[in-house]
């Protein structure tokens, strides 16, 4: 049952047990896994026998460059199921990768359901019919970014930690943070100042270490990946 994690075996079995899960909405329906490798779950010889995923159980993310398991697994496991991406290639997330703006708002509208663009956005950097036009025009009609300049998003740049979490807040429709964040190298008066303090009160980012955001470092993709899968967790 998706809903609620239950799994029902019927029939005798022995050992390890295949079920059918969910898969990735943009792949295949479903996918074979192991329960007792991944769950820890000890099936008995009984003709029928059911049991609940732990919440905390992660689908495997089917990518041979990531864990499979720790925090990298579980926020690219979710990445994967709630078709946010599929990965860079076959069978590779590319974890380390800098992400680009462009890549950002991709995920970020797929998160949102991929809502109608409306109007096509100024910017000259924005070709029409790329796999991020429709993104990119949906994030600017909706306040999420207004690019680098009033007619450039820069395309093909990567995004920093402090625009990864400002595109976050302005998703979250801006929501005023309680106090000041404890991060040293974050301004008190900067663009970014309330996404990071946000950010950092709701637990979608713990820094880079308890003094430091590193607001001007490139996010990677598997930054990335627990940002959002933390994002989504939120109330």
């Amino acid at each position: 049952d998706p809903n609620t994690g239950q799994v029902v075996v019927v029939g005798r079995i022995k050992g390890s047990a295949q079920v059918l899960t969910p898969a990735s909405i943009e792949g295949p329906a479903h996918k074979s896994t192991s329960i007792e490798l991944l769950a820890g779950v000890d099936l008995p010889n009984a003709l029928a026998t059911s049991f609940h995923f732990p919440d905390s159980f992660q689908f495997p993310h089917g990518f041979d460059d990531l864990p499979t398991s720790g925090w990298k697994n579980d926020a690219v496991s979710w990445m994967r199921q709630s078709g946010v991406t599929t990965g860079c290639g076959d069978t590779t997330y590319c974890p380390d990768q800098e992400m680009t703006r462009e890549q950002q708002i991709t995920f970020l509208h797929r998160y949102a359901g991929e809502p109608s663009a409306g109007p096509q956005s100024p910017f000259t950097d924005v070709p029409q019919g790329t796999y991020y036009t429709t993104a990119i025009d949906w994030a600017y009609n909706n306040n999420i970014t207004t690019g680098i300049s009033s007619t450039r998003f820069g395309t093909g740049q990567p995004v920093t930690r402090a625009q990864a979490v400002t595109f976050l807040w302005r998703q979250a429709e801006e929501p005023e943070p309680d106090g000041a964040v404890p991060f040293d190298d974050v301004p008190a008066d900067n663009y970014f100042t309330k996404a990071v303090a946000w950010a950092y009160e709701a637990g979608i980012t713990t820094g880079k270490s308890p003094t430091a955001f590193a607001p001007y470092d490139a996010v990677t993709r598997v930054e990335f990946a627990a940002f959002l899968s933390r994002y989504d967790n939120l109330p």
